[in-house]
C-alpha cells in the first residue's frame, strides 16, 4: 500500500505538485481556473434546482 495521494481524486494537489514542485506555474494557473469554473457550473446549477423547487407556488 502506498502513502502517496493520487491527483486523480485531489485536483488541488496537482495544482500544488505543478506550481511548487515541477515549477510550471502556467500549468497551474489553467488547471486552478477549471476546478474553479467547474465548482462554478456545479453551484450554479444546484441553486437553480434548489431555488425552483424552494419557490415553486402553486395557486
Amino acid at each position: 500500500m502506498s502513502n502517496t495521494i493520487s491527483s486523480t481524486w485531489t485536483p488541488l494537489m496537482k495544482v500544488y505538485r505543478d506550481a511548487f514542485t515541477r515549477n510550471d506555474v502556467h500549468s497551474a494557473a489553467a488547471t486552478s481556473v477549471v476546478i474553479a469554473l467547474a465548482t462554478l457550473a456545479v453551484s450554479l446549477g444546484f441553486l437553480r434546482l434548489v431555488g425552483a423547487r424552494a419557490f415553486n407556488q402553486e395557486d
